[in-house]
């Protein structure tokens, strides 16, 4: 038994090894490390105490088998270090609170290019990759603005601005938006658009950054009638 025992925990450890050399994706989560080692020294354990039991003097076997162990572990201890010395230094350097910029290169690209139709369908496949980023929904209205195409920047204009979660981001493309629909003669659709920023954002400034569009708005309005 004891001898099946140590062969289970040499198992175990090149096991381990497989995996982390295959960079399992589970082996990143710290639980699953935490067991992996729980259950590497749990076996030793057991594999020490029938051998206790079955063989004399033991303790002449102890540390080789736990060198030999240690030799099937090795390529999953050397995973632990590199997986523990990057948390580390993550953690030093703050790059978890770090918002990283995604990059766009092969819309951008296309749009540097003016391959409207590629730039759009590139960005296009980023929205559907990620269903919360507002930026490729944005980059789309950009493009059709400058392809003279103000009806079709609509929908992606307000696609990113129910994404946007920053307030000075959402009150750009709001304001931008708006500026759309006053160009189509869609002022009433504008002013509820500039509105709704005022509203989402009381007491601050980007409530008066609203309200002072919303006076331009209806002093065009005014210039306007008068015309008329």
């Amino acid at each position: 038994m004891w001898v099946a025992a140590v062969v289970v925990f040499w198992v175990y450890g090149g096991a381990l090894s497989i995996l982390a050399r295959r960079d399992w994706p589970p082996l990143r989560n710290k639980l699953v490390q935490a067991g992996a080692i729980a259950g590497f020294f749990g076996l030793f354990t057991i594999a020490i105490r029938m051998l206790s039991g079955g063989v004399n003097l033991s303790l002449l076997f102890l540390f080789p088998i736990l060198l030999v162990g240690l030799g099937c572990v090795f390529r999953f201890l050397t995973f632990l270090v590199g997986e523990w010395f990057d948390t580390a230094r993550r953690a030093a350097v703050g790059v978890e609170s770090m918002r990283i910029q995604k990059s766009y290169d092969r819309a951008e690209k296309a749009e540097r290019e003016r391959d409207w139709e590629n730039a759009v369908r590139l960005y296009s496949e980023e929205a559907a990759r990620d269903a919360e980023d507002p930026e490729p929904w944005r980059r789309i209205a950009e493009i059709e603005v400058r392809r003279e195409r103000a009806i079709e920047s609509i929908g992606p204009f307000q696609a990113a601005l129910t994404r946007l979660k920053e307030p000075e981001a959402r009150c750009s493309a709001a304001f931008r938006l708006a500026d759309i629909l006053v160009r189509l003669d869609r002022a009433d659709e504008a002013r509820r658009t500039i509105e709704s920023m005022a509203q989402a954002y009381p007491g601050t400034k980007f409530e008066s950054f609203a309200k002072e569009r919303l006076k331009i708005l209806a002093s065009r309005a005014d210039m306007k009638d008068e015309d008329v």
